[in-house]
């Protein structure tokens, strides 16, 4: 069942309590509480659906105008992720996202099959991968930060140094120390 079956099923329920023969102060209370809650439900929905960057907020727009517009469709599954992405304060790993998911809506993914699907969410521009993170997602693009080195510097092997001397063949040459190459 998806959230708009959820809202129509409140909406049901609404219009019986409004048409009920002997409305007691306790069903019209009722009624108004049931508004508040489809307004709840509209109100995560419309924060969990993707909005396309290039048209801007579309929340505003109708349903009529919505459904003929040719953007990106989305399944249940994208806008719950979206929706724990948004709580992870807009960058998730694929860890977070799969605890998220089961916290928020008890739904238990495959760890590969997350994996695929936010790559697939990506390849739409729904997600961005981080630069430099491992199964690291964002809601913004992130901007690719300078390379980091394979190694930390305090392990690095240092280059040896140039020398116009070859030697002969089979020999190693001999490893000149820095104090003795510059004379200060």
């Amino acid at each position: 069942m998806t959230i708009d079956d959820h809202i129509e099923a409140v909406k049901d329920v609404i219009q019986i309590l409004e048409n009920a023969k002997n409305q007691t102060p306790r069903i019209i209370e009722a009624a108004v509480n049931l508004h508040e809650v489809v307004s709840f439900f509209t109100d995560q929905k419309r924060l969990a659906t993707p909005i396309p960057k290039s048209l801007g907020d579309i929340s505003d727009l109708p349903n009529e105008l919505i459904r003929e517009l040719s953007i990106q469709k989305t399944d249940e599954l994208d806008d719950q992720v979206l929706t724990v992405m948004r709580a992870c304060g807009g960058q998730a790993s694929l860890d977070q996202v799969l605890v998220g998911l089961y916290r928020k809506f008890k739904v238990v993914q495959n760890r590969r099959f997350m994996a695929n699907k936010l790559y697939r969410m990506s390849k739409k521009e729904l997600v961005y991968s981080v630069p430099g993170q491992r199964a690291s997602y964002s809601l913004d693009p992130q901007s690719a930060s300078e390379p980091q080195p394979e190694y930390d510097d305090a392990y690095a092997v240092p280059d040896e140094p140039k020398s116009k001397f070859k030697p002969p063949p089979g020999r190693k040459p001999e490893r000149v120390e820095l104090d003795e190459e510059f004379p200060f």
